[in-house]
């Protein structure tokens, strides 16, 4: 609306403004973040400084018009005061981020023999609590497991199995791929999994057992090339703010992983912020 009057008259904006809009087509292939937006800002920005010129350059009585002067007060506000404000704010956020995997990577072992082991982890609290930490060591020079496996994440509790000395049925309440990250690369609606779908990877077999009404795994079966027990595998599950020690349950046991609470995920289990809503929750399950 703001920019219709410069669109109508000026091709130079339209250029700017639909090369903007179809720059969030390949945004659209993740879940939404802001740091997918570049390529869409740089259509946005050109015909938002070519509105903001035009204003300028306006006859005095079209620059009283209400809606031209909002918009350029507002492009002046957000930009030159607002947006300096909250860059310290906002950038503070993504170290929140960092500081939590940070957690879950300092609860794995970075011993020299941990590069000659396959850590299996039962339930990340999501897959980043997993899949950045051979990435962050190798970037680090920090020594990193061999290869690493998740069965599942800490969405729900998760249930386990033993099946045999090799083999672990793994279901979380409610199935897997509840979060939308975990459906970011499979669409279930048009490619359902199926009982007996088998995925390999080295060292293990996926084979699914049950499925969910809409497509996705309700319980799988994961069999190991050796015995769950062996030395090469160093088993760990989420407790708390990071991994812990792991023993797979006996032939034909069972053990159930706890879900991930995310506020400990994302403060740790020492921080003030955790501490008081752990306190806020008990005062309300009393009353």
């Amino acid at each position: 609306v703001l920019f219709w009057p410069l669109l109508r008259r000026d091709k130079v904006a339209k250029f700017w403004l639909v090369g903007a809009a179809i720059a969030t087509l390949p945004a659209c292939g993740a879940f939404p973040a802001d740091r997918l937006l570049p390529w869409v800002g740089i259509g946005g920005m050109a015909v938002t400084a070519q509105f903001f010129m035009s204003y300028l350059d306006a006859e005095p009585a079209e620059q009283r018009r209400l809606l031209p002067r909002i918009g350029a007060a507002a492009i002046v506000a957000v930009h030159l005061i607002v947006g300096p404000i909250l860059l310290p704010l906002r950038s503070i956020g993504i170290s929140q981020v960092r500081a939590a995997i940070d957690r879950a990577d300092e609860t794995v072992p970075r011993d020299p023999g941990i590069t000659k082991r396959i850590a299996v982890y039962v339930n990340p609290a999501a897959d980043p609590f997993a899949s950045y930490i051979p990435v962050t060591r190798a970037a680090r020079g920090v020594p990193r497991p061999l290869t690493q496996r998740w069965l599942a994440t800490a969405t729900t509790p998760v249930h386990l199995f033993r099946v045999d000395d090799r083999t672990l049925r793994v279901q979380p309440e409610g199935g897997f791929m509840i979060l939308p990250s975990e459906r970011l690369f499979r669409n279930t609606r048009d490619e359902p999994f199926v009982v007996g779908e088998q995925i390999d990877t080295a060292g293990m077999r996926i084979t699914v057992s049950r499925v969910t009404a809409d497509g996705r795994p309700e319980e799988v079966l994961a069999r190991f090339e050796h015995p769950l027990e062996d030395p090469e595998y160093l088993w760990l599950a989420w407790k708390g703010g990071g991994y812990a020690p792991f023993t797979p349950p006996p032939v034909g046991g069972t053990a159930i992983a706890a879900p991930a609470d995310l506020v400990t995920v994302a403060y740790g289990p020492e921080s003030p912020v955790t501490k008081a809503l752990s306190r806020r929750s008990l005062i309300d399950v009393r009353r």
